[in-house]
Protein backbone atom coordinates (compact mmCIF):
# COMPACT_ATOMS: atom_id res chain seq x y z
CA UNK A 1 0.00 0.00 0.00
CA UNK A 2 2.84 2.30 0.46
CA UNK A 3 4.34 1.55 -2.61
CA UNK A 4 0.55 2.47 -4.49
CA UNK A 5 0.56 6.00 -2.06
CA UNK A 6 4.25 7.00 -2.98
CA UNK A 7 3.57 5.99 -6.31
CA UNK A 8 0.63 8.12 -6.62
CA UNK A 9 2.40 11.23 -4.83
CA UNK A 10 5.18 10.84 -7.56
CA UNK A 11 2.68 10.78 -10.53
CA UNK A 12 0.73 13.94 -9.68
CA UNK A 13 4.14 15.14 -9.37
CA UNK A 14 4.95 14.57 -12.88
CA UNK A 15 1.20 15.83 -14.15
CA UNK A 16 0.32 18.90 -12.14
CA UNK A 17 1.91 21.46 -13.90
CA UNK A 18 0.48 19.96 -17.06
CA UNK A 19 -3.04 20.21 -16.48
CA UNK A 20 -5.09 23.31 -17.22
CA UNK A 21 -8.96 24.28 -16.66
CA UNK A 22 -9.29 19.86 -16.50
CA UNK A 23 -6.98 18.85 -19.61
CA UNK A 24 -3.31 17.86 -20.16
CA UNK A 25 -1.63 20.99 -22.00
CA UNK A 26 0.30 19.75 -24.79
CA UNK A 27 0.94 21.03 -28.18
CA UNK A 28 -1.43 19.47 -30.91
CA UNK A 29 0.79 16.72 -32.72
CA UNK A 30 0.26 13.69 -34.82
CA UNK A 31 2.99 10.84 -35.28
CA UNK A 32 4.25 12.47 -38.31
CA UNK A 33 4.68 15.92 -36.23
CA UNK A 34 6.82 13.92 -33.79
CA UNK A 35 8.39 12.22 -36.12
CA UNK A 36 10.12 14.87 -37.65
CA UNK A 37 10.31 16.88 -34.48
CA UNK A 38 12.98 13.80 -33.02
CA UNK A 39 14.77 13.06 -36.79
CA UNK A 40 18.08 14.83 -37.40
CA UNK A 41 17.48 14.53 -41.47
CA UNK A 42 14.68 17.44 -41.36
CA UNK A 43 15.13 21.45 -39.49
CA UNK A 44 12.79 24.29 -39.11
CA UNK A 45 14.73 27.55 -40.14
CA UNK A 46 13.30 30.37 -39.65
CA UNK A 47 15.85 33.51 -40.98
CA UNK A 48 16.99 36.16 -39.10
CA UNK A 49 15.41 39.03 -41.01
CA UNK A 50 11.57 38.67 -40.05
CA UNK A 51 10.40 39.45 -43.14
CA UNK A 52 12.23 36.36 -44.60
CA UNK A 53 10.00 33.00 -44.52
CA UNK A 54 10.65 30.43 -42.25
CA UNK A 55 11.41 26.47 -44.27
CA UNK A 56 12.44 23.28 -43.83
CA UNK A 57 15.88 22.05 -44.70
CA UNK A 58 15.59 18.34 -45.30
CA UNK A 59 18.30 15.50 -46.45
CA UNK A 60 18.22 12.90 -49.50
CA UNK A 61 17.47 10.79 -47.31
CA UNK A 62 14.87 11.85 -45.12
CA UNK A 63 13.29 12.98 -48.12
CA UNK A 64 13.00 9.65 -49.98
CA UNK A 65 11.25 8.19 -46.46
CA UNK A 66 8.94 10.97 -46.38
CA UNK A 67 7.87 10.42 -49.66
CA UNK A 68 6.82 6.99 -49.08
CA UNK A 69 5.70 7.26 -45.98
CA UNK A 70 3.25 9.84 -47.58
CA UNK A 71 1.60 6.84 -49.79
CA UNK A 72 0.52 4.97 -46.52
CA UNK A 73 -0.74 7.41 -43.85
CA UNK A 74 -2.79 10.87 -44.51
CA UNK A 75 -0.63 11.80 -41.60
CA UNK A 76 2.72 11.81 -43.72
CA UNK A 77 0.98 13.18 -46.62
CA UNK A 78 -0.27 16.48 -45.19
CA UNK A 79 3.04 16.64 -43.65
CA UNK A 80 4.72 16.30 -46.98
CA UNK A 81 2.00 19.26 -48.37
CA UNK A 82 2.95 21.20 -45.76
CA UNK A 83 6.99 21.03 -45.80
CA UNK A 84 6.37 21.48 -49.74
CA UNK A 85 3.99 24.72 -49.31
CA UNK A 86 6.40 26.24 -46.77
CA UNK A 87 9.53 25.70 -48.84
CA UNK A 88 7.83 26.63 -52.60
CA UNK A 89 6.77 29.98 -50.84
CA UNK A 90 10.25 30.41 -49.21
CA UNK A 91 11.77 29.53 -52.95
CA UNK A 92 13.83 27.48 -50.46
CA UNK A 93 15.52 23.93 -51.60
CA UNK A 94 13.22 20.87 -52.21
CA UNK A 95 15.23 17.70 -52.28
CA UNK A 96 14.11 15.28 -55.33
CA UNK A 97 12.10 12.98 -54.05
CA UNK A 98 9.49 15.77 -52.58
CA UNK A 99 9.43 17.88 -56.00
CA UNK A 100 8.73 13.80 -57.07
CA UNK A 101 5.87 14.09 -54.52
CA UNK A 102 4.55 17.54 -55.58
CA UNK A 103 4.35 16.53 -59.36
CA UNK A 104 2.57 13.26 -58.54
CA UNK A 105 -0.11 14.93 -56.19
CA UNK A 106 -0.72 17.27 -59.46
CA UNK A 107 -0.77 14.97 -61.61
CA UNK A 108 -3.48 12.74 -59.47
CA UNK A 109 -0.60 10.22 -59.65
CA UNK A 110 -0.63 10.32 -55.68
CA UNK A 111 -4.22 10.66 -53.62
CA UNK A 112 -4.17 11.30 -49.66
CA UNK A 113 -4.53 7.81 -48.29
CA UNK A 114 -8.09 7.38 -46.76
CA UNK A 115 -8.37 7.00 -42.71
CA UNK A 116 -9.03 3.54 -42.19
CA UNK A 117 -11.21 4.30 -39.37
CA UNK A 118 -11.83 8.06 -38.40
CA UNK A 119 -9.41 10.96 -38.49
CA UNK A 120 -7.36 10.55 -35.12
CA UNK A 121 -6.73 13.30 -32.59
CA UNK A 122 -3.85 15.35 -32.73
CA UNK A 123 -2.99 14.47 -29.17
CA UNK A 124 0.34 12.43 -29.53
CA UNK A 125 2.38 14.24 -27.19
CA UNK A 126 -0.35 13.88 -24.45
CA UNK A 127 -0.56 10.02 -25.41
CA UNK A 128 2.96 9.50 -25.46
CA UNK A 129 3.22 11.12 -21.87
CA UNK A 130 0.90 9.34 -20.27
CA UNK A 131 2.00 6.13 -21.42
CA UNK A 132 5.82 6.48 -20.57
CA UNK A 133 4.80 8.12 -17.03
CA UNK A 134 2.50 5.17 -16.15
CA UNK A 135 5.59 2.90 -17.06
CA UNK A 136 7.70 4.53 -15.12
CA UNK A 137 5.80 3.89 -11.97
CA UNK A 138 5.84 -0.11 -13.11
CA UNK A 139 9.95 0.56 -12.68
CA UNK A 140 10.27 2.72 -9.73
CA UNK A 141 7.86 1.56 -7.20
CA UNK A 142 7.57 -1.96 -8.67
CA UNK A 143 3.25 -1.86 -9.12
CA UNK A 144 1.77 -4.14 -11.01
CA UNK A 145 0.82 -2.34 -14.68
CA UNK A 146 -2.87 -3.83 -14.19
CA UNK A 147 -5.07 -5.65 -12.07
CA UNK A 148 -7.95 -8.07 -12.46
CA UNK A 149 -11.76 -6.51 -11.42
CA UNK A 150 -11.35 -8.25 -8.14
CA UNK A 151 -8.20 -6.79 -7.09
CA UNK A 152 -7.25 -4.05 -5.13
CA UNK A 153 -6.71 -0.91 -7.16
CA UNK A 154 -3.34 -0.72 -6.66
CA UNK A 155 -1.97 -1.47 -9.85
CA UNK A 156 0.46 1.39 -12.00
CA UNK A 157 -2.79 2.75 -13.98
CA UNK A 158 -5.13 2.92 -10.66
CA UNK A 159 -2.38 5.10 -9.28
CA UNK A 160 -1.75 7.10 -12.46
CA UNK A 161 -5.60 7.99 -13.26
CA UNK A 162 -5.76 8.79 -9.81
CA UNK A 163 -2.96 11.12 -9.47
CA UNK A 164 -4.47 12.92 -12.95
CA UNK A 165 -8.04 13.18 -11.15
CA UNK A 166 -6.77 14.59 -8.06
CA UNK A 167 -4.59 17.14 -10.27
CA UNK A 168 -8.12 18.00 -12.16
CA UNK A 169 -8.10 15.85 -14.97
CA UNK A 170 -11.13 13.20 -14.41
CA UNK A 171 -9.48 9.79 -15.31
CA UNK A 172 -10.78 6.56 -14.58
CA UNK A 173 -8.68 3.53 -14.78
CA UNK A 174 -10.01 1.77 -17.73
CA UNK A 175 -9.13 4.69 -19.91
CA UNK A 176 -5.12 4.31 -18.84
CA UNK A 177 -5.56 0.72 -18.57
CA UNK A 178 -6.91 0.79 -22.69
CA UNK A 179 -3.95 2.74 -23.26
CA UNK A 180 -0.94 0.74 -22.14
CA UNK A 181 -2.73 -2.49 -22.58
CA UNK A 182 -5.87 -2.85 -25.35
CA UNK A 183 -5.17 -4.29 -28.35
CA UNK A 184 -6.52 -1.43 -30.50
CA UNK A 185 -4.29 0.91 -29.13
CA UNK A 186 -0.95 -1.67 -30.46
CA UNK A 187 -0.29 0.78 -33.07
CA UNK A 188 0.39 3.54 -31.03
CA UNK A 189 1.83 1.86 -28.59
CA UNK A 190 4.28 1.04 -31.16
CA UNK A 191 4.53 4.85 -32.71
CA UNK A 192 5.65 5.34 -29.49
CA UNK A 193 8.40 3.14 -29.53
CA UNK A 194 9.45 4.09 -32.91
CA UNK A 195 9.58 8.18 -32.17
CA UNK A 196 11.65 6.78 -29.68
CA UNK A 197 13.95 4.97 -31.63
CA UNK A 198 13.78 8.08 -34.12
CA UNK A 199 14.83 10.82 -30.89
CA UNK A 200 17.59 8.64 -29.46
CA UNK A 201 19.75 8.86 -32.45
CA UNK A 202 19.25 12.40 -32.87
CA UNK A 203 20.50 12.74 -29.44
CA UNK A 204 23.54 11.08 -30.94
CA UNK A 205 23.70 11.45 -34.50
CA UNK A 206 26.97 13.04 -34.67
CA UNK A 207 28.58 9.54 -33.28
CA UNK A 208 26.30 8.32 -36.81
CA UNK A 209 26.83 10.80 -39.89
CA UNK A 210 25.43 8.40 -42.40
CA UNK A 211 22.15 8.37 -39.83
CA UNK A 212 21.78 4.32 -40.82
CA UNK A 213 20.23 3.52 -37.39
CA UNK A 214 17.51 6.33 -37.80
CA UNK A 215 16.66 4.87 -41.32
CA UNK A 216 16.33 1.64 -40.42
CA UNK A 217 13.95 3.27 -37.26
CA UNK A 218 11.94 5.15 -40.07
CA UNK A 219 11.73 1.60 -41.71
CA UNK A 220 9.61 0.67 -38.53
CA UNK A 221 7.32 3.73 -38.68
CA UNK A 222 6.92 2.38 -42.65
CA UNK A 223 5.91 -0.99 -41.21
CA UNK A 224 3.74 -0.29 -38.64
CA UNK A 225 1.96 2.23 -40.92
CA UNK A 226 2.21 -0.88 -43.49
CA UNK A 227 -0.18 -3.11 -40.91
CA UNK A 228 -3.10 -0.61 -41.29
CA UNK A 229 -3.39 -1.02 -45.57
CA UNK A 230 -5.47 2.34 -46.91
CA UNK A 231 -7.40 2.38 -50.21
CA UNK A 232 -4.07 3.52 -51.95
CA UNK A 233 -2.34 0.13 -52.01
CA UNK A 234 0.70 1.35 -54.52
CA UNK A 235 3.80 2.42 -53.80
CA UNK A 236 4.53 6.07 -54.93
CA UNK A 237 6.91 5.60 -58.11
CA UNK A 238 9.34 7.97 -60.37
CA UNK A 239 7.92 9.15 -63.04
Amino acid sequence: MKSYLDATRWACDQVEERIVDGELEFPECTFADAVVEYSAGIEWVQPEDEDAPSFYVVTDQMAAQLWRLAAQSYEFFDLCKKICAYNLYANAELPKCLRIFVFEVFEDRLKRPTPRHRVRDRNFLEQIFLWSTTKDITRRFGLPLTRNDVSPSHSACDAMAEALSICGRKTNYTEIKHLMVHPDKKRLRDEFLAGIRIGSRKNIRGLDPDATAEARALETVREILGTFPTKQEKSPTLP
